[in-house]
């Protein structure tokens, strides 16, 4: 597992104040956060950052998240990469089994702390 500090993880919500909320939640939790407002910009960042995570809104414009999740699962530079998808509509969760971990916004943060966490340990096991 990467030491303090180095896990990078991508935000993706259209929401402003909802993903600087969740960079916040991170940031404090010693993660490096980087916060973008589409899954067009997601699908680009991914492929520069390679982040070890990536929470990504399900309905957004320009590019929804299931979208920008199956162009980042496709793509060999980026597949390995983590996605938390989340949505505030409660009807869509186990709709999408092909991501590694759906949550219901808004989300408590000691509940996408323990799903982060999970989720990077998921990685260091493998």
């Amino acid at each position: 597992m990467k030491e303090f500090g180095e896990v990078l993880i991508l935000v993706v919500d259209d929401d402003r104040n909802s993903g600087e909320v969740m960079r916040g939640i991170l940031k404090d939790s010693g993660y490096r956060a980087i916060v973008c407002g589409n899954g067009a910009e997601a699908v680009k960042l991914s492929k520069v950052l390679i982040p070890d995570l990536i929470l990504l809104n399900l309905i957004m414009p320009i590019k929804n998240g299931w979208t920008a999740f199956k162009e980042i699962h496709t793509d060999p530079k980026t597949s390995q990469i983590k996605v938390l998808l989340f949505s505030s509509n409660p009807r869509l969760n186990g709709q999408y089994q092909d991501v590694d971990a759906f949550m219901q916004s808004p989300i408590p943060p000691e509940d996408l702390l323990e799903t982060i966490e999970h989720l990077l340990s998921e990685d260091s096991a493998a």
